[in-house]
């Protein structure tokens, strides 16, 4: 399932809404509806700038670090990366070991 289309989907349903209770001119609720939109939008995003400029995602920096080690393996070995990762990969299928 694509998140950003599911995201897209709630937002356009939450529109809906707002717009029923403005046509019903209950303010509370459509106040109500735009925070919960604005919050949506504050997610797809993703985290503020200006709070931490060196931020990055758990499976980001997991991914960076793998490719890193992967990266050093080669240079020490003098192996192409692209072997390093066959057999790292090969490594984690026969032992049953998660990526």
């Amino acid at each position: 399932m694509n998140i950003s289309k599911t995201i897209e989907n709630q937002i356009t349903a939450l529109e809906k809404a707002q717009e029923m209770a403005f046509a019903k001119n209950d303010q509370e609720m459509a106040t109500s509806i735009s925070l919960s939109i604005l919050e949506y939008i504050k997610h797809i995003d993703g985290p503020d700038c200006d709070e931490d400029d060196d931020y990055i995602c758990p499976d980001c920096e997991e991914a960076m670090l793998k490719e890193q080690l992967h990266q050093d393996i080669a240079e020490a070995s003098d192996l192409p990366i692209e072997l390093v990762k066959r057999v790292l990969c090969g490594q984690c299928e026969v032992l049953g070991i998660d990526d």
